[in-house]
């Protein structure tokens, strides 16, 4: 089935992947959720993102899910 992330369903989601400090500042400044991945930079830098992981495969559906309900991880 389709989960509604958005806190209201005629508000858009928009969600940015990024390994690059410029990206994840454009990310933010678009008012998207930030997602860095440490490929490019190490995993301590990324603090400005609303989730950091070292690779893409240690995003699951409840990490990303939480992001939109305030906390990363919570089911």
């Amino acid at each position: 089935g389709v989960e509604n992330l958005s806190a209201s369903s005629n508000q858009p989601v928009l969600v940015v992947f990024e390994d690059a400090h410029v990206g994840i500042e454009a990310g933010l400044a678009a008012g998207a959720k930030v997602i860095a991945v440490a490929t490019t930079n190490p995993l301590h830098s990324l603090g400005k993102a609303h989730l950091a992981v070292a690779s893409l495969q240690d995003v699951s559906w409840p990490l990303f899910r939480g992001l939109f309900r305030g906390k990363p991880g919570s089911e």
